[in-house]
C-alpha cells in the first residue's frame, strides 16, 4: 500500500517522502522519492523544518505518528488513513481542528477504484515487478504463506506460479 501510494502521489506531481523502518523496503521505491528510515534517523522533523506538509498518507495506523507530524502540517491539509488501524489508533479529533486538517478514511475496494488501479498498472504508473520478493509454484502455497507471516524476512509481494 505504501509503495503504490507513493508512486501515485509522485505521478500526480507531489514531492514524496516515505518514512519506513526497513532499508530493504525503502530501496525498492522509485529513485525520485525521498526515503527516510525512522529507526536510524532520530530527527525526522528537521527534514521538514522549512516545509509545510500538505498531505500525509498513513499506511500503518499510528496515532503516535499523527501527533508527531501534525505540528508540521499546513492549514487545510489532509491526513489519509489508508485502511489500517493499529491497536493504539485512538485520536482526539480536536487535535486536527486548529489547523483544519481533513481526515480521510479510505478503506474499501470499489469497482471504480479497482479499475483505476489495474489501469495504472497497465500504463506502468504503478510499478509492481520490483515489489515482488518471492515466487512459489502454486503447490507450495503453504510455504508462500509462511514467508508472508515470517517477520524475520523481507516480504512485500508473493507470486504463486500456476
Amino acid at each position: 500500500v505504501a509503495h503504490w501510494t507513493a508512486q501515485t502521489l509522485l505521478h500526480r506531481g507531489a514531492e514524496v517522502y516515505v518514512l519506513g523502518r526497513y532499508d530493504e523496503k525503502l530501496q525498492r521505491l522509485p529513485g525520485s522519492i525521498h526515503r527516510i528510515n525512522i529507526r536510524t534517523n532520530d530527527n525526522i522533523e528537521s527534514t521538514f523544518k522549512d516545509k509545510e506538509i500538505a498531505v500525509i498518507v498513513d499506511t500503518i495506523g499510528s496515532t503516535k505518528n499523527i501527533l508527531r507530524f501534525l505540528p508540521l502540517m499546513k492549514r487545510d491539509s489532509h491526513w489519509v488513513n489508508a485502511g489500517f488501524f493499529s491497536k493504539d489508533y485512538m485520536l482526539d479529533l480536536r487535535e486536527l481542528v486548529e489547523k483544519e486538517v481533513t481526515l480521510h478514511l479510505a478503506n474499501g475496494r470499489t469497482p471504480e477504484r479497482m479499475r483505476a488501479t489495474f489501469d495504472a498498472i497497465s500504463q506502468n504508473i504503478l510499478q509492481t515487478e520490483n515489489l515482488i520478493t518471492h515466487r512459489f509454484p502454486a503447490e507450495q502455497a503453504a510455504k508462500a504463506w509462511e514467508a508472508i507471516l515470517d517477520k524475520g524476512q523481507l516480504c512485500l509481494g508473493v507470486v504463486l506460479d500456476w
